[in-house]
């Protein structure tokens, strides 16, 4: 379906509907042809104000069983659209997204993603987001050793400042590799197409040495930080 014909029917033809079990296919921005398997969805129109709540997957992503709530008001569509979206996502798979985008040496064997996530729409474009994180981790192999990185909680504050920059903010993220748990870690970042500015509050460098092993491609830095035995 057409994604304005998709847009009018959800926002102007019909004042309240109910689907379950039910598919949508629409022509993504980027041209691809993206198919939504709704398990349930009750959406609501009054006037400008549209609110909806339901259980949604992306086909052919790891993307299942979102729970999302929506409410927003909008007069020409979405791309006026001011309000807020909910999405609850539990033990999503991001291995298959790390396998296509992370260069590295090693076979990732699980990864596994669980949040809150708070988006603020403002004229039709992301204004600001919190994420809650939970129970994340991802595992590889190391010298035949498995290692781990895991989240136990915190959140993340994304908040775009103009059209090529985002700002980062982490509160309390609560990390450990291999079982040991860092310091509580706060992340204050600017990201810029050309650079990145960037404020930690407390890093333990011992417990980055997993991370290294996995992100560096190569190996040529792997051995550059086990030469210097950096410590603290």
């Amino acid at each position: 379906m057409a994604a304005t014909r998709l847009e009018n029917l959800f926002l102007s033809t019909l004042s309240h509907f109910s689907l379950k079990n039910s598919t949508v296919r629409m022509l993504a921005p980027s041209g691809e042809i993206r198919t939504i398997d709704i398990r349930a969805l009750k959406w609501k129109n009054s006037g400008a104000r549209h609110q909806a709540q339901g259980v949604l997957s992306l086909r052919g992503t790891s993307f299942n069983a979102l729970t999302v709530q929506a409410d927003f008001l909008s007069v020409r569509g979405l791309k006026d659209a001011d309000g807020r979206i909910y999405v609850d996502a539990k033990d999503i798979s991001v291995r298959p997204w790390l396998e296509k985008n992370l260069s590295t040496r090693h076979e990732i064997e699980k990864g596994r993603v669980s949040f809150e996530a708070w988006l603020k729409i403002k004229a039709g474009q992301l204004a600001s987001a919190q994420l809650n994180l939970s129970d994340s981790y991802l595992e590889w192999q190391h010298q035949k050793q498995k290692q781990t990185v895991a989240i136990k909680g915190g959140t993340l504050l994304l908040t775009p400042k103009g059209e090529k920059h985002l700002r980062l903010d982490t509160n309390a993220l609560l990390l450990e590799t291999n079982g040991v748990a860092w310091p509580a870690l706060d992340v204050h970042a600017l990201w810029q197409p050309e650079s990145w500015k960037l404020n930690i509050s407390e890093l333990s460098v011992p417990s980055l040495r997993p991370l290294v092993s996995l992100l560096d491609a190569d190996g040529k830095v792997e051995r550059i930080v086990k030469a210097l035995n950096p410590q603290g």
